[in-house]
């Protein structure tokens, strides 16, 4: 998802490390744009989304009908059968939520 941020300065050297501080928060790729204007900068990035890369099997919607051995279980968000290491959808909800 895009996002940006506005950082505030009265000063180059605020400017300097405001927007530095920023920017190490922020992995390299995620980065997209930065524009500075007079007092204040605004960067442009994108964040990931923590879910992407998750499995079924760490959703609050999976359920393997309580059985120790079971590898598929239901949806029950999306519906249908879905395998423990499916890759998790958009509707993601983390168990430890």
């Amino acid at each position: 998802m895009l996002q940006i941020k506005t950082v505030f300065f009265s000063r180059i050297s605020d400017m300097d490390s405001s927007v530095n501080e920023f920017l190490s928060t922020i992995e390299s790729e995620c980065f997209k744009d930065i524009r500075i204007e007079d007092g204040y900068a605004v960067i442009m990035y994108e964040s990931k989304e923590s879910w992407k890369g998750r499995m079924c099997a760490d959703c609050q919607y999976w359920d393997d009908g309580n059985s120790s051995d079971s590898v598929s279980g239901i949806c029950h968000e999306c519906g249908g059968r879905r395998r423990f290491n499916c890759k998790a959808c958009d509707r993601f909800k983390d168990v430890r939520e």
